[in-house]
């Protein structure tokens, strides 16, 4: 597992909120619904700032729900405009087969749908079960792909519920056109936020409340026993001690007869390699679009570099043969902020999903944590809120340790 080359200068994305405006209840939720709708004014003032901020590639929309927003498209054709890729994060409640065709006429290049079984939702039954999710996907997915836009899928996982992941992935992984999965740990910001102030202000007997750890183990586990996949990279955590953001890289044949996956081993040909692709383009990729004849590179340099040929050679053998596909897959894992020992609350060492608030890049977590409670974080100054520039620095609030 190698770490990402990237910093908070040069990490290839940002998030920018267009609305907190929402049409659906998750039980778990980082932010609060509300009615606020951004302007394109507004929303390209925090793009410029990104740009100045970071060396970016790729931006993703979200919201609350961003398709409340009455002017989606202009803002999609805005971003397109400054040569960068387009994301657009959704529940897909209101997509249909018009409005994938205007946001694919915007210029849309991804669009990744969030859906959860315990979300409260009009296209769903009231007390759905995880094969209702599956097929909402299913659906969703194949009408953005009939538009040619790049198709992945979300859920959080409520205490790593292995059932619930095994469902998920198992269709992921059968399902060609869908190129990534993205998976988080529910984490609700006004809980967490009670329980971090509990530990801090416990000086003499704090109790240690660790949610980071040992579910991440719990992932990597089931990936490991189910598929034989090892995780591809890794974002390390504030205090340098950890990870709660692993990513995998999965090469996958799919044919009539079923699906190849082979089992990438990561070292530092790939490090080079993301590496080469910045000093060819000027920036990192953050997510690259399908490549058959790359993606087999890729396997080939993989294979060679860990010293397994005969790997390289049973997989490209598997593509011969009629009605055969070749893709890559990446799943990503957020296992969110957890509380370490002396009560400081770790995150990522820089935010890959972080968000434009007033001029600065804020790391997503952190800032939801201000928006739950904002006035005792102000009063406490136990944390500061990261705010990135092009020098790698993080700049904190008074009373961050």
């Amino acid at each position: 597992m190698i770490k990402m080359p990237w910093n908070n200068a040069t990490s290839p994305s940002v998030m920018l909120e267009i609305t907190d405006a929402c049409n659906i209840e998750c039980d778990v939720c980082y932010r609060k619904r509300g009615g606020m709708v951004k302007s394109v004014a507004q929303v390209k003032q925090e793009l410029k700032t990104a740009m100045r901020l970071r060396t970016l590639h790729t931006v993703s929309i979200s919201g609350g729900e961003p398709t409340l927003h009455p002017q989606l498209c202009e803002i999609v054709k805005m971003i397109r405009s400054h040569g960068l890729l387009a994301m657009l994060l959704t529940n897909g409640v209101r997509i249909d087969e018009g409005y994938l065709r205007r946001l694919k006429s915007a210029g849309l290049d991804f669009i990744l749908f969030h859906v959860d079984p315990w979300q409260k939702r009009p296209d769903l039954p009231e007390n759905q079960k995880m094969s209702d999710v599956v097929a909402r996907f299913r659906e969703l997915t194949a009408m953005a792909g009939g538009y040619g836009i790049d198709a992945s899928i979300s859920m959080t996982l409520s205490d790593c519920d292995s059932e619930t992941l095994r469902e998920c992935s198992e269709f992921f992984f059968d399902s060609p056109d869908i190129s990534f999965l993205f998976l988080t740990r529910g984490v609700d910001p006004e809980t967490f936020f009670r329980k971090a102030l509990s530990v801090k202000k416990n000086e003499k007997n704090r109790p240690f409340y660790d949610r980071g750890k040992d579910k991440i183990h719990k992932i990597t586990k089931f990936y490991r026993e189910r598929y034989g996949i090892e995780p591809f990279a890794f974002i390390p955590t504030s205090n340098g001690r950890s990870t709660v953001w692993i990513s995998y890289f999965v090469p996958i044949i799919h044919k009539s007869s079923g699906r190849v996956l082979f089992q990438v081993r990561s070292n530092a040909v790939d490090v080079w390699l993301i590496k080469a692709a910045r000093v060819l383009s000027g920036r990192y990729i953050q997510k690259a679009k399908q490549n058959s004849g790359i993606t087999l590179l890729r396997v080939f340099l993989n294979s060679i570099s860990t010293f397994r040929p005969l790997h390289f050679v049973r997989f490209a053998v598997s593509l011969l043969g009629p009605r055969t596909r070749l893709r890559h897959k990446m799943i990503v894992y957020d296992n969110g902020p957890y509380i370490a020992e002396d009560g400081d609350i770790v995150t990522c060492e820089y935010c890959p999903v972080a968000v434009v608030s007033k001029g600065r890049i804020l790391k997503c977590c952190l800032a939801s944590f201000r928006r739950a409670k904002g006035r005792e974080h102000r009063a406490e100054g136990r944390w500061g809120e990261g705010e990135t520039g092009r020098g790698g620095e993080t700049a904190c609030e008074p009373g961050k340790r």
